[in-house]
């Protein structure tokens, strides 16, 4: 770092400043410990808490005081039973498969499981399942589910056949022994990927009240989209400021090597993307997209799908990115400094970093401003020293508190100018407490 210089600022006469600026007063719950929980005095007339003073347990978690900067957030772990190695893992083993066990073994429905195996999209499949009452008294199915639109369902009792697609809208009833067919059609979703899909039934039987049959199949595609040598059809550029661009290019490739055609790709485009094709393979069985994100994008999280049409199928590739300022702020724009002992005041540091790689800045100078609400008395002067690094890549801004800040919460905020009229000036808020 180099190019240290020094930047003050005070408040004016009137008690206000050149800039006017809206503060949202959050404050990190790891502020609050310090307050403790109160309950006496000591000898010197500080306070000290009922643990202390012998009026609650001190060993109770509940009346532990908490330090200051430690958080009142307490994090709660899950843990899988089952990767447990010891008597409760071998427990919550043994429990899972006696589940597995009895779902396979059931003999209300059967075969609890279907696996069609790799399946091209858009293929209808069917699956035909045995529904009967197992026990000596009579039994009521009283509803069905499933979870996927891809799916449809009949249920066939004798002479009476029962559109289960919608549901089922009163409950039926099976003697003992009575036998249904249950016959389920499934598409296989536009999507390569393994498809498990569900068929429930509740029933008023108290051993099996629940029926889970499962279909699975492995969908498979014509054409398969490849970004450099990996299979995926997701291109996830991280943060980007919104000046920048970043270019890319998949491959598609026929599965059974046969050529093809892209014919078009489905308007509209996500915003701030754009895209074109060409073969790659004279023989038309491999072609070439390539594409931009950005710029000139807002700060959001960016991007879409791009659909593209085909003479067999569609294919598609999704392109995302966040767009950010192109000037990261650390630790973020409202800085919570705690607690400043009164009479020794503190520092703190601030830290700016471009997103794209390829900007660079330096910091001008930093101008302070009244944060309506502020609570600073008069004539109190905040500084700060700035050291920009060589490769204009970040800086840091080395905040002074005064010292002559008395016993109050406070705000104030930092603008920051950059060199040259590329970037606009940044806003940060500080807020704090003395004691």
């Amino acid at each position: 770092m180099n190019d240290s210089s020094r930047q003050s600022g005070a408040k004016g006469a009137d008690g206000r400043g050149n800039f006017r600026g809206v503060v949202l007063s959050v404050l990190a719950l790891g502020l609050l410990g310090s307050c403790g929980q109160d309950g006496g005095h000591d000898a010197a007339g500080g306070r000290t808490s009922k643990a202390a003073a012998g009026v609650e347990n001190p060993q109770d978690p509940a009346h532990r005081l908490i330090p200051p900067g430690e958080s009142r957030i307490r994090t709660i772990v899950g843990e899988v039973l089952e990767d447990r190695n010891d008597e409760v893992g071998e427990w919550a083993r043994k429990r899972a498969n006696q589940s597995a066990e009895k779902r396979r073994t059931q003999r209300w429905l059967q075969p609890i499981d279907v696996d069609f195996g790799k399946q091209r999209v858009g293929t209808k499949l069917e699956a035909e399942l045995v529904l009967m009452n197992p026990t000596n008294v009579p039994q009521k199915v009283t509803s069905f589910s499933k979870s996927c639109k891809c799916q449809e369902a009949v249920l066939v009792l004798g002479d009476r056949r029962i559109d289960l697609t919608k549901g089922l809208k009163e409950p039926l009833e099976l003697a003992p022994g009575q036998k249904a067919k249950v016959y389920a059609t499934v598409e296989v979703p536009d999507m390569q990927t393994r498809q498990t899909v569900n068929l429930q039934f509740l029933t008023s039987d108290p051993d099996q009240p629940l029926l889970d049959a499962q279909l699975h199949v492995d969908a498979v595609r014509d054409l398969h989209v490849f970004v450099g040598e990996k299979q995926t059809d997701l291109i996830d550029f991280g943060i980007l400021s919104k000046d920048s661009v970043r270019d890319f290019e998949f491959r598609v490739v026929s599965r059974d090597g046969k050529p093809f055609t892209v014919q078009e790709y489905e308007a509209p485009l996500p915003a701030g993307v754009r895209v074109e094709f060409s073969k790659s393979k004279d023989d038309g069985s491999e072609w070439l997209v390539r594409g931009k994100l950005g710029p000139d994008l807002p700060e959001n999280r960016h991007g879409g799908t791009v659909h593209f049409v085909t003479d067999r199928g569609k294919f598609e590739i999704s392109v995302y990115a966040t767009v950010q300022p192109p000037i990261k702020v650390s630790p973020s724009e409202m800085v919570i400094l705690g607690v400043v002992p009164q009479g020794r005041g503190a520092t703190k540091d601030v830290r700016f970093d471009v997103i794209d790689a390829n900007d660079s800045f330096r910091i001008a100078k930093v101008e302070w401003f009244d944060v309506p609400g502020g609570l600073l008395p008069e004539g109190v002067s905040f500084g700060a020293d700035i050291d920009n690094a060589e490769d204009g890549k970040s800086a840091i801004v080395h905040v002074r508190v005064p010292q002559g800040l008395g016993r109050q919460r406070f705000q104030i905020g930092m603008l920051v100018h950059f060199e040259g009229d590329r970037f606009e000036p940044r806003k940060v808020r500080f807020i704090g407490y003395v004691r």
